[in-house]
C-alpha cells in the first residue's frame, strides 16, 4: 500500500512539473516574452516555436512546428531585380564585376541596361541612352541565313518608348567597322541599318566595341511595323557570306599531265 501510494505522489509531482513547465518554457528553456514569440535560449526569437498540430505548446517528442521565423521575414534571392528578362546572377557574372558599361553601377539594378550572356561564350551589354527600361532581353537564335553570317550572335529586346537611341557593348570584340549591322523587320526579311556608330571604349583595361543605333516606333526598324509606343528590335552586327567558286583542271589538261608526267620522269632517269 504504502509503495502505491509513494507511485501516485511521484506522479503527481511530475505532472505538476510537466504542467509547469509547458506553461513556462519550451524546448531548450527558451521563454515566452510579451510579444508572442519564444526566445530561445536568449538569443534568437522564433515566432510560433513549439505550437504542435493541436495548437497547443506541448512538450512531447520533440518534433516542433514552426510558424513564420525571423529568418523568413528576409527578402528573398532577387532573380531578375530590373525586370529586363535577364537573370541578376547572369548579369552580376558579367565583365568589370556586372558592371559591363562601366558607369560605376552594376547593370542588374538598373532597368535601362541588360548585360545578356550569348551562345557564343561572350556578354553583350545593351544600354537604352534616352529609354528609363529594357523589357525581354534575349538571344534570338535558329537564324538560318545563306548570305549573311552573325558571328556574335542577334540580340533581341524591347523599349517601351516611341524614340530610343541604344548602346551595345560586345565584350571580348576589339573592332566591329568592317561589319554591317543587319535588323529583322515585320515582314520577316533582313536588311541593313542604315548609319550605325562604330566606335571602341576601355573598359577594365579592355578594348570593347561598341555600336550606337537609334529606333522610332513603327519605323522600318521597329520589328513589329506598329506605332504602339513599344520598339521590338531583333539585329546584329554581319558580315556577307560570298560564294566564291573553287577553280576547277580542265579534263584534257588533266589527262595530258597524266601523260606527260611519266615520259618526264623517265627521260630524266635515262
Amino acid at each position: 500500500m504504502k509503495f502505491i501510494i509513494i507511485i501516485l505522489l511521484t506522479l503527481n509531482i511530475n505532472l505538476i512539473f510537466a504542467y509547469k513547465m509547458k506553461k513556462e518554457s519550451i524546448n531548450s528553456g527558451g521563454q515566452i516574452s510579451t510579444n508572442t514569440s519564444y526566445e530561445l535560449n536568449g538569443s534568437v526569437s522564433q515566432l510560433a516555436v513549439g505550437i504542435s498540430s493541436n495548437g497547443t505548446n506541448e512538450i512531447r517528442s520533440g518534433f516542433w512546428y514552426s510558424g513564420t521565423t525571423t529568418a523568413e521575414s528576409d527578402t528573398e534571392t532577387d532573380l531578375d531585380g530590373d525586370a529586363d528578362n535577364v537573370p541578376t546572377e547572369i548579369e552580376n557574372a558579367a565583365p568589370n564585376s556586372g558592371d559591363g558599361n562601366n558607369d560605376g553601377t552594376q547593370d542588374s539594378q538598373q532597368a535601362n541596361i541588360a548585360s545578356l550572356l550569348m551562345s557564343t561564350g561572350k556578354y553583350i551589354t545593351i544600354e537604352a541612352l534616352d529609354c528609363p527600361s529594357l523589357i525581354n532581353v534575349t538571344e534570338q537564335r535558329n537564324i538560318n541565313l545563306t548570305d549573311w553570317y552573325f558571328p556574335h550572335g542577334v540580340v533581341k529586346f524591347e523599349v517601351p518608348c516611341s524614340i530610343a537611341e541604344i548602346k551595345l557593348y560586345y565584350h571580348g570584340v576589339a573592332d566591329l567597322t568592317a561589319y554591317t549591322y543587319r535588323k529583322l523587320r515585320h515582314n520577316n526579311t533582313w536588311f541593313s541599318y542604315p548609319n550605325p556608330h562604330y566606335s571602341t571604349e576601355t573598359i577594365n583595361g579592355n578594348t570593347v566595341a561598341t555600336v550606337t543605333i537609334n529606333l522610332i516606333d513603327g519605323q522600318i526598324e521597329d520589328y513589329d511595323g506598329t506605332t504602339n509606343g513599344t520598339i521590338i528590335d531583333p539585329g546584329g552586327p554581319a558580315f556577307p557570306i560570298t560564294n566564291t567558286s573553287i577553280p576547277t583542271l580542265n579534263w584534257k589538261w588533266v589527262l595530258t599531265l597524266i601523260i606527260l608526267i611519266p615520259i618526264l620522269f623517265y627521260k630524266k632517269r635515262a
